[in-house]
């Protein structure tokens, strides 16, 4: 009997720790927000460079990712997921190292941007990949949940924290990519080398071909809503100096408000999901917009920190039910949300042609204008949402 009770303890135990490995590498997952506070210092350290190449130091890294999470199914087969993980975990800590020392240029800060979009997309499919190895029912959609709030949570310590280290030099608001670093010491320690399911996950997927124009309607959604969201977070210093409330750490808090909204409103979401039900994609797209409008408008630090929080909410009532997506596809989910993820990051890497876009037709490079331009972006993505995913899950449900 004291047997069964210590295999019983020492399998608690590992069960927690595997979970702990898994909320702890999440917290990278949107680490391309890290660098979002020291954005205006880089284009003052760098004047030649516009405002959109500097911009695009934060969104460069997501067209790396999109091309290694793709890569990373095949690559998880053959190394094993604690060791595709272990290796994402180090390129991202690399990534920051090597800026934080090695910083002349505008272009090296294209290169690390680069090496931190390869560790990303590394790292990210393996979490959910887990949690689908290792989780059933309800401890599933919990540790699901979980999963989605740590990657809230890690962006929000980078942000946070990036504004603050920027105070002894903007380049120091790269070391928060050793946020990592934890995840990297628990992968090492809690995640099994053996895979479960890798040999069903094979026999299934050959058992069914999959097309990506089946998710179609969901890739548009995820690509337009990302370069919206996005653009949030890489306009944010540049309003914060434009409108005199401060400097890179006024601007950390702002994102990391803005982070935060999307963790609490991930709290909720399930609450919303069964009393509005699809409606919650329209309600997501008007938060946004709410958001960005109340940033463009005001002139106070409140108020724009509370508009912040409000625009972040939006990413956690759109993006789960895009995510409930791979549960229509069991013999091909893995390569679902990769797809999801992809298209995801693809927009954030269009985020800041928005940047060209509104300059070109106002005539000005003004942080607030492009702000405008989210609002009325993020109402249409909502309505586009509503429309055109209820309609295909109507369809969907009449066969």
């Amino acid at each position: 009997m004291s047997n069964q009770v210590m295999d019983q303890s020492s399998s608690g135990s590992k069960q927690a720790l595997l979970k702990a490995a898994i909320l702890t590498m999440s917290f990278v997952q949107m680490s391309t927000n890290g660098i979002a506070p020291i954005l205006a210092d880089i284009a003052a350290a760098f004047p030649e460079a516009s405002t959109q190449k500097v911009q695009f130091l934060m969104t460069f890294p997501s067209i790396f990712s999109v091309v290694f999470m793709i890569l990373s199914s095949s690559m998880g087969r053959k190394i094993g997921k604690k060791r595709l993980a272990i290796c994402g975990l180090v390129v991202v800590a690399l990534a920051g190292l090597g800026a934080f020392f090695l910083h002349s240029g505008i272009n090296v800060l294209f290169f690390w941007a680069a090496v931190l979009g390869i560790g990303v997309g590394l790292v990210c499919p393996v979490a959910p990949a887990l949690i689908a190895e290792y989780f059933e029912g309800k401890e599933q959609q919990s540790m699901l949940g979980l999963q989605n709030s740590a990657a809230n949570i890690g962006s929000m310590l980078m942000t946070f924290f990036g504004g603050l280290l920027a105070a002894c030099g903007w380049w120091f608001g790269y070391l928060v990519f050793l946020l990592g670093i934890p995840g990297l010491i628990l992968t090492g320690a809690a995640v099994p080398q053996a895979q479960r399911l890798t040999q069903k996950e094979e026999t299934d997927a050959s058992k069914k071909s999959f097309n990506p124009l089946q998710i179609l309607p969901e890739l548009l959604v995820s690509f337009l809503f990302m370069i919206a969201f996005s653009s949030v977070p890489s306009n944010l210093s540049m309003l914060t100096v434009e409108k005199g409330l401060g400097g890179a750490q006024t601007a950390g808090v702002f994102s990391t408000l803005f982070l935060a909204g999307g963790m609490a409103a991930g709290f909720f979401y399930g609450f919303l999901a069964r009393s509005i039900k699809k409606n919650t994609l329209l309600l997501g797209g008007l938060t946004l917009a709410l958001g960005a409008l109340g940033s463009a408008l005001s002139g106070n630090v409140v108020l724009t920190a509370v508009s912040c929080f409000i625009g972040g909410m939006s990413i956690s009532l759109i993006m789960p039910v895009i995510m409930e997506t791979p549960s229509r596809f069991p013999e091909n989910g893995s390569l679902v949300v990769a797809i999801i993820m992809s298209a995801s990051n693809i927009g954030v890497f269009c985020g800041p042609l928005l940047t060209r876009i509104v300059n070109a037709i106002t005539g000005a490079d003004l942080a607030a204008n492009r702000f405008f331009a989210i609002a009325i972006l993020a109402v249409l993505i909502g309505i586009l949402a509503r429309i055109i995913l209820t309609a295909k899950n109507r369809k969907a449900s009449s066969f």
